[in-house]
């Protein structure tokens, strides 16, 4: 599914209304419309991704290099599935847009109280946060209850 970034932003002000009144803690690339993955997909990313293979290595290797590699193995994936499209002749619409994955900073996942980072996909069926680190390799349905996000950066 095709979505624009402002109906993103009402997504995530809806969880967190929070972001109403801090609106730059937000960020999107340049971009006017994103593809958002079916949840289905969420999952299958964290199957076969390469990044829960890394080594954790607390202040060196932790939490944010994590969500850094995911989102920009599944940015690459977007791009060889482009190219791929491009070689046989046709893009199809879904694959003209990046894929609205971001990396979120917060200090609640999963309602337990943690500064971490971790990935954000916006998915046909909502927000959905993932944690490609090897020892959680999961994705979740966000809600306010249950995770506290201060920063969304899909830049």
């Amino acid at each position: 599914m095709i979505i624009e970034t402002q109906d993103i932003r009402k997504q995530l002000e809806d969880i967190w209304p929070w972001f109403k009144t801090h609106k730059n803690r937000i960020e999107f690339w340049d971009f006017k419309y994103y593809w958002a993955i079916p949840e289905m997909q969420v999952g299958q990313l964290i199957a076969k991704s390469s990044v829960p293979d890394m080594i954790f290595i607390p202040e060196f290797n932790d939490c944010d290099d994590f969500s850094l590699q995911a989102q920009a193995e599944t940015r690459r994936k977007r791009y060889l599935a482009y190219i791929r499209a491009r070689e046989e002749g046709e893009i199809p619409e879904d694959l003209k847009h990046p894929a609205a994955v971001a990396m979120a900073h917060g200090n609640m996942w999963r309602g337990q109280s943690k500064n971490h980072k971790a990935n954000l996909f916006v998915c046909d069926e909502g927000i959905y946060l993932a944690d490609f680190m090897p020892m959680e390799k999961r994705h979740w349905k966000a809600t306010a209850k249950n995770d506290n996000l201060f920063k969304i950066n899909f830049a």
